[in-house]
Formats: structure tokens, C-alpha cells, sequence
């Protein structure tokens, strides 16, 4: 299913949020790492954008926490490996939702990924 909106959320403390920017949800596999470990986790990512992702996991992490986030992309582009940091986290029935925010995008980083969100774009019906 793909879906575009605009997000201006607001952050916990009720104060506006200086993010505008396009955010793509579609599901898509990635693999997660601790900062400092050696095992990688497989999961969804359930929103995309060149500043951050959404996912779901069972167990959850805590704010600030350092991740290494591996994109799979489709369309025969490279995956694309990223540092992360747990901007928030919200308990549900199905796990625990994580919004994550990408420190530093390189430019090939971020060239791909938008490469992929507009690929995913060209596929909408008008």
C-alpha cells in the first residue's frame, strides 16, 4: 500500500515540530543493529522519509539509543546503511512502534533513498 502525506507532527511537549517533509508509507524490509553489538535484527520499516524511518519491534528501545538502520530497497538499488538514534517510542497491540531520525545522511545515502521513495511515487495511480 503506498500513501503520501505531509507530516508536521508535534513533538511530546506539546511544542510545534520544525519537520515538514514528504514521508512515504510503505512497507520494506530492513535490519537493525544496537550501537555496539554484533547481531542485526530483521524488521518492516513502515514510513520513509531522507530524515528518518518508522518501525515496529517487540521489544522497545530507548530514546536516544544509537541504531545502525540497514535499508533492503527495491528496484535493484544498493541497500543502504545509515546511523540512527530512537527519536521516540509508543507501546501498542502489535509491539512497539519507533520513530527513527538518521544522523548523518551521506549524499549517495540520501540520493538512493529518494531514488526510491520517487520510484515508489511513480507507481501511484493519478
Amino acid at each position: 500500500m503506498l500513501k503520501k502525506r505531509l507530516d508536521a507532527d508535534e513533538n511530546t511537549s506539546g511544542r510545534a515540530n520544525s519537520r515538514q517533509h514528504f514521508r512515504l508509507y510503505r512497507p520494506f524490509p530492513i535490519k537493525l543493529q544496537a550501537e555496539g553489538g554484533d547481531n542485526w535484527v530483521s524488521s518492516y520499516a513502515t514510513d520513509l522519509s531522507i530524515n528518518g524511518l518508522g518501525t515496529r519491534l517487540g521489544e522497545a528501545l530507548n530514546r536516544d539509543d544509537g541504531v545502525r538502520v540497514r535499508l533492503e530497497l527495491e528496484f535493484e538499488l544498493p541497500t543502504v546503511e545509515v546511523q540512527a538514534r530512537v527519536a521516540w517510542s509508543r507501546e501498542g497491540e502489535n509491539g512497539v512502534t519507533h520513530g527513527l531520525q538518521f544522523d548523518a545522511v551521506g549524499p549517495v545515502e540520501a540520493k538512493t533513498i529518494k531514488r526510491y521513495i520517487d520510484r515508489c511515487l511513480a507507481f501511484l495511480p493519478d
